[in-house]
C-alpha cells in the first residue's frame, strides 16, 4: 500500500467514517486481515494552495460540525462540501465558461473572479492584468471588452482542444444558477463594479440570492452588496486571520461569514467552533488533497474550495465504498 493511500484510510478512520473489516484504499488495494489500525502514521496535515487551480451548495453556518460522538455528520466531501474553483479548472481553462459548465454538469457549484473592464463590462479573470492567462501587458480596468479582452485567447495554455477560448461575460454565467448549488462570484474590483453587477442579476431570472453569493478580500465591495442588493450572502476572504479577529471583522461590517487560506496548524475544531458560535460560516481554500479535505470538513468547516471537486468526490466515494463494504466480515479483530 502507498504512503498516499495510509494516509487517506488514516483520514477516513480518524473521521470515523470508513471503518471496515477489509477495506481497500482508493486505487482499490485491500488491506490484510487483522489490519491494526493504530499502527498507521499520523496524518500528514500540510498545507496545499494552488493558486492556479474555486462555489457548491454552502450549508448552514455550522452544519458540518460534528457534535461529540457524531460521525455521521463529519468530513464528507460531496456536491454540497466542496466548491470547484475557478469552475473545474483542472479539467478546462480557469474563469471560462467550459470550466463552470463542466462544474455543473458534474454537480457542482462553482468559484469564478470577476473584473469591471474600462466599457463597463463584467468578465471572469483572477488576475488584475491580463499578462499571465492573455500574454497582454493589460490591466483589466483599462482593457475594452470590445476591443481587447473579448478577443483574448486564454485558452491555449490548456491545450490545443481549448485554443480560442475567451473570457466569460457575468450575464453568461448566471443561466448555470440553479437551486441546491451556489456560484460563488468572487469581487476582484471595488464598490464601482457593483451597480453594473446588480444590472446584469436585474436582467435574469436564474440567479438569485439562494444559489448565488458574493466573496471579496474587499470590505468596501462587498459592503456595497449589501447595500445595493439586499439578501445575497457576503463571504469575506482573509488569507491568514485567527477566528477572533474573523469574526469582529464580519460583526463589524455584517457579513455573512469569512473564507481563509487553508491551514492544518490554524483550522482547527476550535477555530470552527469559534466561526459558528457567532453565527458564520467558515469556508477554506484552496484543498487539492482529499485528506485535508476530510480534515478540514471534520473540524468543522462547511466549504472546501478545490481545483480538483470531482477528484475528491470520486476519491472520498471510492475509498468510503471499498471500506464498507466488507463489513461484517470480520477481519478486523
Amino acid at each position: 500500500m502507498t504512503a498516499k493511500s495510509r494516509r487517506i484510510v488514516a483520514t477516513l478512520f480518524a473521521a470515523g467514517i470508513a471503518l471496515s473489516a477489509a477495506p481497500r484504499t482508493a486505487t482499490g488495494q485491500e488491506l490484510p486481515p487483522g489490519f491494526a489500525w493504530q499502527s498507521l502514521p499520523p496524518m500528514q496535515r500540510t498545507t496545499t494552495c494552488d493558486a492556479n487551480g474555486t462555489g457548491g451548495f454552502a450549508p448552514k453556518a455550522g452544519e458540518n460540525h460534528a457534535r461529540e460522538g457524531d460521525v455521521s455528520s463529519r468530513a464528507k466531501p460531496d456536491f454540497k462540501t466542496l466548491i470547484a474553483h475557478r469552475g473545474e479548472c483542472f479539467a478546462a481553462p480557469e474563469n471560462t465558461l467550459p470550466a463552470f459548465e463542466i462544474a455543473v454538469e458534474r454537480g457542482f457549484g462553482f468559484e469564478c473572479d470577476v473584473q469591471l473592464s474600462a466599457d463597463g463590462r463584467v468578465f471572469t479573470m483572477h488576475d488584475l492584468n491580463l499578462k499571465r492567462m492573455a500574454g497582454i501587458d493589460l490591466d483589466c480596468a483599462k482593457a475594452s471588452w470590445e476591443a481587447v479582452i473579448s478577443k483574448l485567447d486564454v485558452g491555449h495554455r490548456k491545450g490545443d482542444k481549448w485554443k480560442g477560448t475567451r473570457p466569460a461575460l457575468l450575464e453568461e454565467v448566471l443561466p448555470l444558477a440553479r437551486d441546491g448549488r451556489y456560484i460563488c462570484v468572487e469581487l476582484k474590483a471595488g464598490p464601482a463594479i457593483i451597480p453594473y453587477v446588480k444590472r446584469i442579476i436585474e436582467a435574469q431570472d436564474k440567479a438569485n440570492s439562494g444559489n448565488l453569493l458574493f466573496i471579496s478580500f474587499f470590505e468596501s465591495s462587498l459592503l456595497a452588496v449589501k447595500r445595493e442588493l439586499p439578501g445575497y450572502k457576503t463571504i469575506l476572504v482573509q488569507t491568514d486571520i485567527s477566528a477572533e479577529s474573523a469574526v469582529e471583522k464580519c460583526r463589524k461590517f455584517g457579513f455573512d461569514g469569512v473564507s481563509v487560506r487553508y491551514d492544518a496548524q490554524r483550522i482547527t475544531e476550535e477555530y470552527a467552533r469559534t466561526v459558528h458560535d457567532a453565527g458564520l460560516e467558515l469556508h477554506v481554500w484552496t484543498i487539492g488533497r482529499l485528506e485535508d479535505a476530510i480534515a478540514a470538513l471534520s473540524r468543522g468547516v462547511d466549504v472546501v474550495v478545490t481545483n480538483f471537486a470531482k477528484r475528491l468526490k470520486d476519491e472520498f466515494d471510492a475509498s468510503n465504498a471499498n471500506a464498507m463494504e466488507n463489513v461484517g466480515e470480520g477481519a478486523v479483530k
